[in-house]
């Protein structure tokens, strides 16, 4: 009906118009998501890499590792806290690797730096933590080419910085990065942030926090029909909420 939503007690989000496009172009359209290109992509392969092929049987390392990233605790820069075994990495979450990418090439430029183990890596670290500062942002509110321009060479630094590493490597239990497509996906960061804004807006870090929930519901079910007893749960709780928010 050509009722406005606003009528009727709901919040026009805007998610409808997403039909009515001529085409849809996955390539051009899909925007790079971070969360999973850059947090459960290239932080989750190097630190992995770090602590089960660089460091794998170097305890003596690790634990001074372990050590100083204790220590930075008690920044009171950081909003979150690692608290995380690094021997766990396998298992962290995107916010561990988000906490984790702001202080660790800190510590290995100012602590381990002419160790010839980490010398490869190291730069790696560097580059994407450049990268990081830059993408995890809600806004640009001056200068947005020059931001452009230093997204695009973080990007290539790092690519290179990457490329470097699989080049230079005689451990044979390394995979090489340059080939897996979210280190590919990474080179169109600079066209997506200028047609969708800074890629901090279009993450679904937000939305996949709400699995846990999903799975606490489960725990109490007998999961013979999981899907339907999830959208039953949800479907209440968003009937409730519009009530609340005085729908009809």
């Amino acid at each position: 009906m050509n009722t406005p939503a606003n009528e009727i007690s709901f919040r026009d989000h805007s998610t409808g118009r997403l039909l009515e496009l001529q085409s849809f172009d996955p390539e051009k359209n899909t925007p790079v998501e971070i969360l999973h290109t850059i947090l459960l992509g290239v932080a989750k392969y190097m630190v992995i890499d770090l602590v089960k092929v660089v460091l794998k049987n170097d305890t003596a390392t690790i634990a001074r590792l372990s050590e100083f990233l204790t220590d930075y605790t008690r920044s009171t820069g950081l909003s979150r806290k690692f608290t995380q075994n690094l021997r766990h990495s396998d298992s962290f979450l995107d916010r561990d690797f988000k906490v984790l990418l702001q202080i660790l090439p800190v510590i290995l430029i100012i602590e381990f730096s002419g160790n010839h183990e980490l010398d490869l890596i190291i730069p790696c670290f560097v580059e994407l933590g450049q990268l990081c500062s830059l993408v995890f942002v809600c806004q640009v509110t001056s200068d947005f080419d020059n931001y452009i321009i230093r997204v695009d060479n973080a990007v290539k630094h790092l690519i290179k910085a990457l490329f470097d590493y699989d080049k230079g490597t005689k451990n044979e239990l390394h995979k090489a990065y340059c080939i897996k497509p979210k280190v590919h996906y990474l080179t169109h960061l600079k066209e997506d942030i200028i047609r969708f804004g800074p890629a901090l807006n279009y993450e679904t870090e937000k939305g996949e926090q709400f699995n846990k929930h999903i799975r606490k519901h489960l725990f109490h079910k007998n999961r013979q029909n999981t899907s339907r007893n999830v959208c039953l749960k949800f479907a209440k709780q968003v009937a409730l909420q519009h009530v609340i928010d005085g729908g009809l």
